[in-house]
Order: C-alpha cells, then structure tokens, then sequence
C-alpha cells in the first residue's frame, strides 16, 4: 500500500467527522461539543479504525510515511478529543504562539526582539565566554 492509497483511505474515515458529529448531535452549530459521550465515541470509533489501519501496516511491507501519516492522523483527532471542538481557536488555550504575535502586550517591536532574546538566551545558553590574554594581543 502506498502513501496515496493511505492517505484516501485516512480520508475515507475521517473525512465526514463534521457531519457525523452533526447528525449525532454531539456539537453545535459553532463546533462546540454538546454530548460530550457522543462526541467522544465518534472519536474513538475512529481511532480504532486508524489503529487498525496502523497494525495492517506492521504486518505488510509498507512506505515508511504511510506510517507517519497514520500516526499523524490519529494524534489530530486525540487532540479534537481533548479540546472538545472543532474551533481550533477557541479550543487553544495556549500562550506560546499568542506571545509571538505583536499584540496590546508589547509596545513595540523592540520589546518583542527582546523578549524573543531572552527566550534564545534561555533555550540555548549563550553567555559572553570570557576573553583570554591571549587573544588580545
């Protein structure tokens, strides 16, 4: 199976989660989740179809990113099962990717530069090393 049969196939199960859910009634018109237990069994009943897909592919010899988009796909829908909605904007809560835009937060560019500085500096550990004597001369 090559990655193109795998990704129609991905897209054969997950493809009409929008309606599925919708005719269940587990989200609203805004994509929020309703029935949370509706909700998430949709969810799950797609997991296991991927999950099965993924152990078809242990079996047979298959394209390495066959199996990376599986495992993509299943992760994509364990994190609509954790956020509970379809709006990703509502949905995430995360302050990471907010700090990085210019926003009422910063007064200008050069607080942005240097809050992302300090970020670097943190993540990485540059430090002015210590010149020697020799060097100076």
């Amino acid at each position: 199976m090559n990655y193109i049969d795998m990704e129609k196939q991905l897209d054969t199960i997950t493809g009409g989660l929008t309606q599925e859910l919708e005719d269940e009634g587990a989200i609203d018109k805004r994509g929020n989740a309703v029935d949370i237990v509706k909700f998430n069994r949709i969810l799950d009943r797609m997991i296991d179809k991927c999950n099965k897909i993924l152990q078809q592919l242990e079996i047979e010899r298959y394209d390495p990113n066959s199996n990376n988009l599986v495992q993509s796909r299943i992760q994509w829908l364990r994190t609509i099962r954790g956020i509970r909605t379809l709006n990703w904007h509502t949905g995430t809560n995360s302050d990471r990717e907010e700090k990085i835009v210019i926003g009422s937060d910063y007064g200008s560019l050069r607080d942005v530069f240097k809050d992302g500085a300090k970020q670097v500096i943190r993540l990485f550990g540059f430090q002015k090393k210590p010149v020697s004597p020799e060097h100076t001369k």
